[in-house]
């Protein structure tokens, strides 16, 4: 036998040789395969967005569609294997790193190492690249436009818009509403340096003449050093327009003709003070960035506050536009949100009225063409995205937090540049800013509860149906354990979505890491889950990981901190370990999770100390804009001896400062925190570094003493919501007021700093033995400028002590505050001096005597308030609510009051009073036409 074998010596080393070369040949010829398969896709792609257009006409192109994504469909499937191979056989070598693919269509060619895989794969690719020969080759038969290379004209994510219209039916008796309502958005002291409104309608609407009533208006007529009115016609003389601006705003221009000169010498005119300037008969913007535009913004910068008030002929293009929406209140509120992403040109906005998609046949009668224009103008990507939430049941909530991952999942979210090796770091930011264009274009609507975070929508029944009827051949709901009669995702290979809400599980599948493309895992509020399988640590491509809500001591395994490419940790629990148990992770862990986006941390009371806190690196997170730090105090509060409680005191206190936030906080809540203070990083001067923060919420501070002095100084900060917070006896005035400023390492004192400058809503909710907020009222010769939260335009306040609401809140210079809330207020006992407010709810406060000078006042409710004696100076009350079931007469104010309409509940026996028509009760309230009687039982 060994005779034979060398003998043959020869030909088997021929063998072999042969063999190698034929492999190497056949490797060649994939990798070669695979480029073309990407060329074929990228080519073939740019016809699809010309085809989308003309599918829903043409039962041909939705067949090619159709084939075009499934065999895109099918790439990605080949896509994946190659992956699943390379992890293979990176894990054979002991590698822990996860190979980055360079770009969205080019494989891993490590895989290819791998012979038996590389036949099986060669075979496939040869195949799917023939499909899509064929397609581009039936491409041509229609003759698509390829749109490839141009362009798109809209605008980019983030790019602020501005949506204000003004209802043009300005005659009669909405004129006086009009113009107080405008007066009051032009004297609100945000902190901008131009802020811009349009009047616009049809000729002969009114539009000057609201314009000449808002311009002599009192409170504008005080609020502003310098008034312009310009008229500008159709044709003018910009030298001349100049002249006369220098003129009206106070100037001299001296006869000169040189617009350089006279445009510098209308900034320095309009440097004086505050101004406001109406541009009356508006054709087109021409006067404004010609001429207008670089003197008002240079001058601008010198003070805030100014205004550019116009009245402009683009409605005249709008409301034909809106004749095309047939009057239907939906499609004219999706046509808002298209024009406002368009710039405010005549010709833009022609090309809207103009555009193909008024007319195209082939959509079923119950849907809107104004719904179809509106998605044709939403680039591919956001109309995938936009498709994509139709697949939430009716009367589902589309949460941001789970619509985001979802998106990210199926692919449909793209960088700019996607030949970066770091290709998928924004993915989440080009994701959120998908979700808010959505928003801005009317296409979902943010739900009640989140009218100001924005972070959970809802999808009106129509919009929904057209974004079924445009996905229809791609996507499958099914609800209620219904079984479609398909096939099963076998092995879940290709998964990377995992959402697990509101079950009872009790645990993740312990080979949960086969699934390797899993990058979102969603298991809140499911009560029953009691720890992670530790293989979960070897899902190195997980982004999300998202736990609210499930079991109080979730266990977390050790080695969590491999999970780097993490951008949503919700729900981490810190667990205490009193067996001195090695398997589960500590605080420390989260160190490395650089990427964080959004991150939230439970039972913070187990944090043994600040060290250990430190090292979870917080402040070093520079991506993170969302931080929940959740302690529980019910543990604490049990404690009967008081050092123990100290110490434990100490150590929260000691840990949070640990806890600070990174600069790019936009979204911080602090819940069950016990410590007695709050953390030197909500003190002055250490607040002002952040300059992104939004949104704070502090609630269950059941220890704390006081409201941090730092707060005041945030400037971007619009909603502070203070809830249940028993031991602050008062506010005093640092609250509002900052005294110092940190500027580049010092401090420096500063007296004209605004407090608040931007704050918009402010509940304080449980400060239950709160008794007095110092605030005082400025002096005659203060300005608005100078007065703490000029923008607030919400206010709540529920269960204190206060007798009175502070005089430097009840401001007769306050012009944004819109919405007063009073709720179980023990000790009020007046509420006076708000000139702007339009609603105000007063609820169970016994001790409430007297309510005055609201001259705007629009809307009362006056529930549970029996010793309530006068209403006065509420000239412009429209609707007013009364409720108490222990109302036995008519309080005598409402004969004072001329309401358009009362809504009346209370006792029994006044109900049936009433009812007669003819007693002394109803002659309180004869002189309101408008009414609404009841009566409730008493328990």
């Amino acid at each position: 036998m060994a005779a034979i074998l060398d003998a043959m010596g020869p030909y088997v080393m021929q063998l072999i040789a042969d063999m190698a070369t034929e492999e190497v040949k056949m490797l060649l010829g994939i990798s070669g395969d695979i480029e073309k398969l990407e060329n074929n896709m990228e080519s073939i792609k740019c016809f699809l967005a010309d085809a989308e257009r003309k599918r829903i006409t043409e039962l041909r192109v939705q067949r090619w569609v159709q084939k075009l994504k499934n065999a895109m469909y099918d790439a990605t499937d080949i896509l994946d294997l190659c992956q699943i191979e390379a992890d293979k056989q990176r894990e054979s070598k002991g590698s822990s790193t996860v190979e980055k693919a360079p770009g969205c269509c080019r494989p891993l060619l490590s895989c290819l190492r791998n012979p038996v895989f590389a036949h099986k794969l060669g075979s496939r690719i040869k195949e799917l690249n023939q499909r899509l020969d064929n397609i581009y080759e039936e491409a041509q038969k229609f003759n698509f436009i390829n749109l490839g290379s141009h362009p798109e004209q809209r605008m980019s994510i983030g790019e602020k818009v501005t949506s204000e219209f003004v209802e043009s039916a300005i005659v009669g008796e909405k004129i006086e509403r009009e113009t107080r309502e405008l007066a009051q958005i032009l004297t609100i002291n945000g902190h901008h340096d131009i802020k811009v409104v349009a009047i616009v309608g049809t000729g002969g609407m009114g539009k000057t003449t609201l314009a000449q009533k808002i311009f002599n208006e009192t409170t504008v007529q005080g609020h502003f050093k310098v008034k312009i009115w310009l008229s500008i016609t159709q044709h003018f003389d910009e030298v001349e327009l100049l002249r006369i601006a220098i003129e009206h705003a106070g100037g001299v221009h001296g006869g000169l003709q040189d617009k350089t000169l006279l445009s510098r010498m209308l900034t320095n005119t309009l440097s004086k003070g505050r101004f406001l300037l109406v541009l009356d008969d508006v054709w087109s913007n021409v006067a404004w960035s010609n001429v207008l535009s670089v003197p008002v913004r240079n001058a601008s910068k010198n003070q805030q506050g100014n205004w550019v008030h116009g009245t402009d002929h683009l409605k005249v293009v709008g409301m034909k536009i809106i004749s095309k929406c047939g009057g239907l209140p939906l499609a004219i509120k999706v046509m808002g949100g298209l024009l406002s992403t368009k710039p405010r040109s005549e010709g833009d906005w022609e090309a809207v009225l103009k555009h193909h998609a008024w007319s195209v046949a082939g959509l079923p009668k119950e849907l809107d063409n104004a719904i179809y224009l509106s998605y044709e103008d939403l680039s591919p990507q956001l109309k995938q995205c936009f498709l994509y939430c139709s697949l939430f049941p009716k009367g589902t909530t589309i949460w941001q937090g789970e619509v985001v991952p979802m998106w990210i999942s199926e692919g449909f979210i793209h960088p700019p540049d996607r030949s970066s090796s770091s290709h998928d770091d924004w993915l989440e930011e080009i994701a959120d800013g998908y979700y808010k264009e959505l928003i801005t274009r009317n296409l979902i609507e943010p739900a009640t509860e989140s009218v100001l975070t924005r972070y959970s929508c809802t999808m009106h029944d129509v919009v929904r149906s057209f974004a079924q009827f445009m996905s229809k051949e791609e996507s499958l709901v099914v609800q209620d354990q219904q079984d479609d009669g398909g096939s099963k995702i076998s092995h879940l290979r290709h998964l990377r979505y995992l959402h697990l809400e509101d079950t009872n599980i009790t645990r993740l599948p312990g080979d949960i890491h086969r699934m390797k493309f899993l990058q979102h895992i969603l298991v809140q509020e499911c009560p029953q889950l009691d720890h992670l399988p530790s293989c979960i640590t070897q899902l190195l491509h997980l982004r999300t990981l998202n736990m609210n809500g499930s079991h109080d001591n979730v266990l977390i395994p050790k080695g969590f901190g491999q999970l780097k490419n993490l951008r949503t940790l919700l729900g981490f629990r810190v667990h205490l370990d009193k067996n001195g148990g090695t398997g589960w992770c500590s605080l420390e862990e989260i160190g490395p999770l650089s990427q964080l986006r959004k991150l939230s941390l439970h039972g913070l009371e187990n944090v043994p100390a600040s060290s250990s806190a430190g090292m979870a690196m917080v402040s070093s997170k520079e991506h993170l804009d969302y931080l929940l730090l959740k302690w529980s105090s019910s543990g604490f509060m049990e404690l009967r001896d008081e050092t123990n409680k100290q110490q434990q005191q100490r150590v929260v206190e000691e840990v949070i400062e640990k806890l600070s936030p990174p600069s790019s906080i936009r979204h911080l809540s602090i819940k069950g925190y016990f410590g007695s203070q709050l953390p030197n990083w909500m003190m002055v001067p250490a607040t002002w570094v952040f300059k992104s923060l939004r949104l704070l919420r502090m609630d269950k501070l059941c220890c704390c003493t006081q409201l941090p002095d730092g707060l005041c100084q945030l400037p971007s900060l619009e909603s502070l919501d203070i809830g249940d917070a028993p031991a602050i006896k008062s506010v005093g005035p640092e609250f509002q007021s900052p005294s110092s400023l940190a500027v580049g390492g010092g401090i420096v004192t500063t007296g004209s700093v605004v407090g608040f400058p931007n704050l918009a809503t402010l509940r304080l909710d449980g400060l239950c033995e709160c008794e007095e907020w110092e605030w005082e009222e400025q002096g005659e010769d203060a300005t608005v400028d100078a007065m703490a939260m000029p923008a607030l335009k919400g206010l709540v306040i529920i269960n204190c002590k206060l007798s009175c609401l502070p005089p430097g809140l009840a401001s007769s210079r306050r012009h944004a505050l819109r919405e007063v809330r009073l709720y179980k207020l023990s000790n009020l006992t007046y509420i006076e001096n708000f000139p702007s407010v339009v609603e105000l709810q007063v609820f169970d406060c016994p001790e409430l005597r007297r309510i005055s000078n609201l001259s705007k006042l629009q809307k009362i409710e006056i529930l549970y308030c029996p010793n309530v004696e006068v209403l006065e100076g509420v000239s412009s009350l429209d609707s007013m609510e009364m409720r108490d079931v222990t109302m036995e007469t008519v309080p005598e104010y409402v004969t004072t009051v001329r309401p358009r309409y009362l809504k009346l509940t209370c006792s029994k026996e006044l109900y049936e009073s009433l009812l007669t028509g003819s007693s002394s009760e109803y002659d309180k309230i004869s002189h309101i036409k408008s009414r609404t009687i009841d009566y409730l039982r008493r328990r």
